[in-house]
């Protein structure tokens, strides 16, 4: 019988390591020949044996095959044997025939030769699919490369003492259960292989079993201490009628904790429903690929914080709302993601119908004291009477759930000797906060790694936030090459400060317990640097050489490695140096990144600035973009000046095609979206010896700039924009329409004024009134503003006239007009006065020709003098023009205004609101001492002094602002 105890020892180690620890899978099935083969003695390699199957997170289904061998180690010829073998079960090779079949064999010989291409140290490691022996692929005819394995001389000695070290280390059962709780396992596993439960045992069985014995899973989520939020019964109501359920919400708030639990609800429910974990690193095809294997409900976690920037969310941004819409009874998703993670994906808007929101409203009634209370009962019996009496100083200081799970994590582990229990309490209360965190880590690195994995572990979760375990032992194969005892033990120290409660796992993803802890292994890693600087460069090393799905990620993680690790460099005045080949393979991604159209370009930028060679040119052109002004120091520290470099630099640059790829996505994808920078109205003009097809670019920008209110980016994309007139023509009609709608808002806005002026609302509304729309029109404005200086700067203002909307462009017109610095040519002054007549832009018009004044206007201003007598607004700007440059005309206006005394006062009350002072209003002035005798009303003498349409000079063309008041 040692045969079938062997294959019983590593059935019971893969279902810990699998289901507990791994989480690669919720339940594993044991598929046994029939009852006498499980009796039998089962000799050398001339026997059948019991499988091992479980349906993985990546969507295929991992068979295992066990069989103790003696003797010499396995040939290329015996394997292929082992895998044509099959009577009564069917062979492995035509279970490979199924893409979706991965196998794998655990066996206590060696291998040799070829063979050894396939080894791997774990039971979910994938072998190097370019290694493949090609005499298999006769047997193996479906690409086998990557789906076929062998764990070798993995001993019976050996399978007992894993296990002995995964219940007593990891999974805390007391020694003096372990045998006992062994014992259960086996008897478990015997069960299921002789039919029973149809062979499938579950993760919350196994778990079960080590809890009945004193045991307990530290990174799983504790379900019997759970407590639902108040929106528990919507999420489950969303799931049940629409077989998909989104959880949504701000980190901390329970989202994972709450989706396994409705998890354990549904399978719980009956109907056979298999609960399947899915990765954000894996294939959103997976969940289609188990469509045929019975009932599932697949646990998709934060599916958009791990992907790659490389258009890694694309795909869970497009598929998921596809695979939501098929969701039915038989096949439900419930997913969780981070709000800001949604947004960022663009994928809130179209999860909407499945979404459920969860955030700190939902524990707003005493749920921290019903944690405490579940949590108090499962503590052993003799620890729970000292978590009573602790319990109300408890609630007094501590705030949040993960508090509490940090106090009760070290309640557990139970008083020092000989400590009081006050004493135990204040300790307590300490290690339940940042700093006691930070030195108990410490403390227990310095206990624990004496090679460097520690840097390692913090590097990944430094760089991404968290890792997947599937992401974790890809890593680890390739370490084991790069450096072996890092390899060696990666898993085995991530899978102890997970017991520690110093990492925490609800699912497959691996993350920071706490704040304190990151801080706690940065303490650790400087102390000896040396150490972590070797570590830090084979991790990089080792994550370049992962293979096969997991490729981009690691390429990408072995990127931000590096940024993490100079910076935490830098900060403690050290350095580190990584390889030169591994520097020129990143900045190779980076380049091959920043050209993809569907990566995420504005964080692909900074990454490249921050770790790209000095060899590569987008690297060095990330970092002229971005390195012009420091970001995220004072908020007035934000114009932008491009770094020196030299002649031979832009020469280099400009000669890379890539230079105006990269370009062309700076301007459409973070330009337009960078408006709390300013990078001037020449930066365009900076661009030129870089990429000068710039034109394309600019005009979509100016397009989503059309309703942006103030910000400096306008104005940067404005004059590069026009460069292209033809290109620009419907954004300047975007504009006009723009500038229309908010024209039409007027009467709505002089309503509102009249109601405060009324009292009918308060100071803040007022005060809102004034602020809130104050920059409304920047944008368009800006925008036709450069259309139309770009027009007259190329000689072309006789356009202008033809355009079916010139009514519109005349303010433009004429402020542009106003600011050239030549002078310009009387057609041109005299076409626009000609336009202008009659119009609301008539004032602004005859401001404008003051700046370009000939003879000819003189009888012309005269003219429009007469002929304007009832419209105070044009007096106004053509006796601007009087006392600007045409004082010779102004006997003949007088003589107009002497008509009458009415028109006398206008014309005296112009001359003051035109800016006339001296001798002019002095003497004109004495004409007017008895105006107000000859005015009957005193309406229309504050008529005249505040004319009811004055313009804002050059504010904003046709509407006023909604800042400003209506006239008296």
């Amino acid at each position: 019988m040692a045969g079938f105890e062997y294959q019983l020892e590593v059935s019971v180690f893969a279902a810990l390591r699998i289901l507990l620890f791994t989480k690669s899978a919720g339940q594993v099935e044991l598929e046994p020949d029939d009852e006498e083969d499980l009796g039998a003695d089962i000799e050398s390699s001339s026997t059948r044996e019991v499988t091992q199957t479980a349906d993985l997170a990546t969507g295929q289904r991992l068979v295992i095959q066990v069989k103790l061998v003696s003797g010499d180690p396995w040939t290329l010829e015996e394997f292929d044997a082992l895998l044509r073998h099959g009577t009564k079960r069917t062979p492995a090779c035509e279970r490979l025939k199924d893409p979706r079949i991965r196998y794998l064999l655990v066996t206590s010989a060696a291998v040799r030769a070829k063979l050894k291409d396939l080894e791997v140290s774990s039971f979910e490691e994938i072998p190097d699919l370019k290694q493949f022996p090609a005499s298999l692929r006769s047997t193996l005819d479906v690409s086998p490369e990557g789906r076929v394995a062998i764990l070798p001389s993995f001993s019976r000695r050996m399978a007992q003492l894993e296990t002995d070290s995964l219940l007593r280390e990891h999974l805390h059962v007391p020694q003096a259960n372990i045998a006992k709780c062994k014992e259960s396992l086996f008897k478990s596993a015997r069960e299921r292989m002789r039919g029973d439960f149809r062979g499938v045992w579950t993760q919350a069985e196994v778990l079960s079993i080590v809890q009945a014995h004193g045991g307990y899973l530290a990174s799983a989520p504790e379900l019997v201490s759970f407590v639902a939020p108040s929106n528990f019964d919507e999420m489950l109501a969303m799931l049940r009628e629409k077989n998909a359920l989104v959880i949504r919400g701000p980190s901390g708030t329970g989202k994972t904790i709450a989706a396994l639990a409705i998890c354990d609800r549904i399978r719980e429910s009956g109907g056979g429903v298999q609960v399947v974990p899915i990765g954000a690193s894996d294939d959103p095809a997976a969940t289609r690929w188990l469509y045929e294997t019975g009932p599932k409900l697949f646990y998709i976690e934060d599916p958009w914080g791990q992907v790659s920037l490389r258009g890694g969310s694309d795909a869970w941004t497009e598929q998921l709302p596809k695979l939501l819409a098929t969701a039915r009874p038989d096949h439900q998703y419930v997913i969780t993601s981070r709000s800001d993670m949604l947004r960022q994906a663009a994928a809130d808007r179209r999860l909407q119908h499945w979404s459920v929101e969860l955030n700190a409203n939902a524990y707003m009634s005493g749920e921290l004291n019903q944690i405490y209370d579940k949590r108090m009962r499962a503590l052993p019996p003799h620890l729970r009477p000292m978590a009573l009496s602790f319990q109300k100083d408890a609630l007094g200081v501590l705030t949040t759930p993960m508090e509490v799970d940090l106090f009760f994590t070290k309640l557990a582990e139970g008083p020092e000797e000989k400590e009081a229990p006050r004493a135990f309490f204040e300790r307590l209360k300490q290690l339940a906060h940042r700093e006691a965190v930070e030195e108990v880590v410490l403390t227990y690195l310095q206990k624990s790694d004496s090679v460097g994995i520690s840097a390692v572990i913090w590097a990944l979760l430094a760089a991404k936030g968290q890792f997947d375990r599937n992401q974790l032992t890809g890593l680890q194969r390739e370490l084991r090459t790069v450096q072996s005892e890092l390899g060696a033990g990666l898993e085995k120290l991530v899978d102890r400060l997970e017991a520690t409660r110093h990492l925490r796992q609800p699912g497959r993803i691996v993350s920071f317990a706490h704040p304190g802890v990151g801080a706690g292994f940065k303490a650790f890693l400087l102390e000896d640097w040396y150490q972590t600087e070797t570590a830090l460069i084979a991790t990089v090393s080792a994550l370049l050489k992962v293979p096969g799905n997991l490729h981009d990620w690691a390429t990408e993680a072995a990127a931000r490695v590096i940024a993490v690790a100079t910076s935490l460099a830098k900060g403690a005045s050290l350095e580190i140096s990584f390889d030169e080949e591994d520097r020129h393979q990143i900045d190779h991604w980076l380049e091959a990144a920043l050209c993809d159209p569907s990566s995420d370009f504005i964080p692909l930028l900074r990454l490249a600035a921050d770790v790209g060679s000095l060899h590569s040119n987008p690297a060095e052109l990330a970092r002229w973009f971005l390195n012009g002004f420091r970001r995220g120091g004072d908020w007035f520290d934000n114009d932008w000046q491009p770094p020196s470099f030299t002649v031979e630099w832009y020469a280099r640059l400009s000669a890379d095609p890539r230079t105006a790829v990269v370009v062309d996505r700076f301007i459409r994808e973070q330009l337009v979206q960078d408006h709390h920078v300013s990078f001037g109205r020449d930066f365009v003009d900076r661009l030129d010896p870089l990429a000068n097809n710039t034109a394309p670019a600019l005009v979509e920008a100016a397009q989503r700039l059309v309703s942006s209110g103030f910000s400096s980016i306008v104005d940067t994309v404005a004059g590069g924009a026009a460069r292209d007139l033809v290109a620009f023509a419907p954004v300047l009609t975007a504009c006009l329409d723009e500038m229309a709608r908010l024209e039409s808002k007027a009467p709505e806005r002089e309503k509102a004024w009249t109601e405060i002026n009324d009292g009918e609302h308060d100071a803040a509304y007022d005060d809102y009134l004034t602020s809130v729309h104050e920059d409304d029109g920047y944008g368009a404005s800006t925008l036709i503003e450069a259309y139309v200086s770009a027009v007259r700067a190329e000689g072309g203002w006789q356009s202008l006239t033809s355009h079916p909307r010139l009514p519109e462009l005349l303010w433009y017109w004429a402020r542009d007009l106003w600011k050239a610095g030549a002078a310009a040519g009387s057609d041109e002054v005299l076409s626009l006065l000609d336009h202008s007549i009659g119009t609301s832009s008539e004032t602004d018009a005859w401001f404008a020709a003051r700046s370009h004044w000939f003879a000819e206007l003189d009888a012309r201003l005269v003219k429009r003098f007469e002929e304007a007598q009832a419209d105070d607004v044009v007096r106004e700007g053509l006796i601007g023009c009087l006392i600007d440059v045409s004082s010779s005309s102004l006997p003949a206006c007088l003589s107009v205004a002497r008509r009458s005394p009415s028109d006398l006062i206008r014309f005296l009350i112009a001359l003051r609101n035109a800016g006339c002072h001296g001798a002019i209003v002095s003497e004109l002035g004495q004409r007017a001492r008895g105006a107000p005798l000859i005015l009957s009303r005193r309406k229309f003498l504050t008529r005249c002094v505040r004319p009811i349409n004055q313009p804002n000079r050059w504010g904003r063309p046709h509407c006023r602002s909604w800042s400003e008041p209506p006239p008296a």
